[in-house]
Formats: structure tokens, sequence, C-alpha cells
């Protein structure tokens, strides 16, 4: 038996043909017009004003006001959206004293943000009847002006020493934030057998004698010092190898349990 072939008609295919043909000159017109739209868009955007930088949001900001950030950003709108490079931009901010770390993102099609971190002024240096911030990274700014009296940190009264200057800032930067806090006035007092001998004034009206030596640690444990007294009993508190409490109109001193002694007494 022989094989039968099957036989195509041409004619029925030609408007098949003519469907694909069509469809695929569609999707080609399509693809052109929208790559032409694209580079007129493009075209448009970078000669309208659009293209330079229209909005600077500044965060994070205390001390360092805004508008010195956005001078340090070297940012305007005269400044090209597509040129501002985000570490270049970084880089000039942080060289600024008091800020620490930045972050710069870039938001289509002409926005940018600028997230900035402050170093904490730990305490501030009186001098010659002014006060200098102390930064948490050892830095001694400017003076602040005339006439102000700083309450958002210790201040530090009569360190003519550089060294022992040196010691006590590094020794602030680990003090417990809640103490800290706590903290009025430090003072360097120093005598012929204690050079390094300080006095701190606090807030709640004790005072506290110790050295730089050492001075967060033992600082650290003047909230469970406190809480062993009398709320209406004030006086000095010295630490030093021992702790030991003197109250203001006594003249006898006391020992202080250490808290392992607290803990075991309980």
């Amino acid at each position: 038996m022989e094989n039968e072939k099957k036989v195509y008609n041409i004619e029925d295919r030609i408007p098949n043909l003519k469907k694909h043909r069509k469809r695929k000159a569609n999707r080609m017109l399509i693809l052109y017009v929208s790559v032409f739209f694209l580079l007129i868009s493009a075209i448009l955007y970078f000669q309208s004003p659009f293209s330079h930088v229209q909005s600077i949001y500044v965060f994070g900001e205390h001390y360092v006001s805004e508008e010195n950030i956005v001078q340090l950003s070297g940012l305007s709108d005269d400044v090209s959206f597509v040129q501002v490079d985000p570490d270049t931009v970084a880089t000039q901010i942080e060289a600024h004293k008091e800020i620490d770390t930045v972050s710069v993102t870039k938001e289509f099609p002409n926005t940018v943000r600028i997230e900035v971190t402050e170093h904490q002024r730990l305490a501030y240096l009186k001098k010659d009847g002014l006060f200098h911030p102390l930064l948490d990274n050892g830095t001694m700014l400017d003076a602040l002006p005339e006439e102000t009296v700083p309450s958002a940190a210790p201040l530090l009264v009569d360190w003519t020493d550089d060294e022992a200057l040196k010691i006590i800032a590094a020794e602030l930067e680990n003090v417990p934030g809640i103490v800290l806090n706590a903290i009025s006035t430090v003072t360097y007092a120093p005598t012929d057998d204690e050079p390094m001998r300080v006095i701190v004034y606090m807030n709640d009206g004790h005072e506290v004698h110790t050295v730089t030596k050492g001075f967060a640690q033992k600082m650290a444990d003047y909230p469970s010092i406190i809480a062993q007294l009398e709320t209406d009993q004030k006086g000095i508190i010295y630490l030093d190898v021992a702790s030991y409490f003197k109250p203001y109109d006594q003249e006898e001193t006391s020992e202080l349990p250490n808290e392992g002694d607290s803990s075991d007494a309980e």
C-alpha cells in the first residue's frame, strides 16, 4: 500500500503568516518607540533643572547645624544629581570634628538624604572662664560663647595637668550613662600624697573623692553605694582601695560594704 502524503495548501497558511509577521512588526515598533521616548526623556531630564539636586534632608544632627552639614557636603541645586557620589559626600562631612559617622543615600529623581552621628560631648573643660566641649574621642573643641554655662554634661574644673586631663577624658568615656548624667563637676585636686586626686560633685548633693586611675570602674559602683545610705543623709564618699562615707555634719567616717558584702548579708 502506497504511503499517503499529506499535502498542505500554501494559500491556507498565508493568513497565519501575515498575522505572525504583523505581530512581530508591532512588537518591534513598540520597542523602537519605547527606546525613542526613553532617549527623549533622558535628554529632557539632563537638560532640565530636575537633573540637579532639588531636595537635601539631614537627620541625626544635634550640635552641628543642618546648614553647616549641607555646606560641608558641597551639595546645592547647581550640582548634577547623577554626579553625586555618596562616599565622597560622606567623607567631606566627616571632616568636621564633631561628626562621627555619615550615611548618604540618593533617591531618584533628585533627592539626597544625609544621616549623621555626632561624637558625644562627655564633659566641658573650664579654661580661662570659658567652657570647651570634650568629645568621646578625646578631641577638645573651641570654647563656647561667653556667658554660656553648659548643663548637658559634667564640668571639668582646675585641670591644669595635661596628662591628668587625658586620663580623665579616657575614663569618662567608660562611665555608665546613668552615672555620667548624675555628675555635676569633676575638680582636679591633687595633693602631695596623691597627685591624681579628684573631687566629684554629684547632682544629688554628695561628693566623691577618688583618683583618675580606674575612675570609671569606681564610679560605676556609685548607684549601689547610694542605695545603702539614708535618703536625707548627704556627705563625702571616698572611693579608693576601700569605700568610706563621711556625713557632712559628722567628723567620723564609716566603711561602706562592697557589693559582695551586701549580697552575703542578704
